[in-house]
């Protein structure tokens, strides 16, 4: 990420006064953990990066996720996928989207 990008983020974050939004929500996780009680069934497609943290595997994804119907790794980016790799994302939704236009022609 360049710095003209980093500094264009950070400066949004600061005068919309989200910059705290993140923490909260990571503090939030540690003292209660999120559970799904029920399979989510609504069509689910999954782009995962580079980054360890975010790459569950699919058979733990599909005990909550009912409908996974893409599962693929990009082939570059990591936790600001969308502004290291937007070309990589954008194709990825591209194509998951499709799937939907396709079925909604008939």
């Amino acid at each position: 990420m360049g710095r003209d990008l980093l500094l264009t983020n950070v400066t949004l974050y600061w005068v919309t006064g989200t910059a705290n939004a993140a923490n909260r929500s990571y503090f939030e996780r540690a003292r209660e953990p999120r559970r799904v009680t029920e399979r989510i069934a609504v069509p689910t497609g999954v782009a995962l990066t580079a980054e360890p943290v975010q790459r569950p595997p699919r058979e733990r994804a599909e005990r909550s996720y009912a409908d996974i119907r893409r599962w693929v790794d990009l082939p570059r980016g990591s936790h600001f996928a969308a502004a290291e790799a937007p070309d990589a994302l954008a194709e990825e939704l591209r194509v998951f989207f499709r799937l939907f236009r396709a079925t909604a022609r008939g």
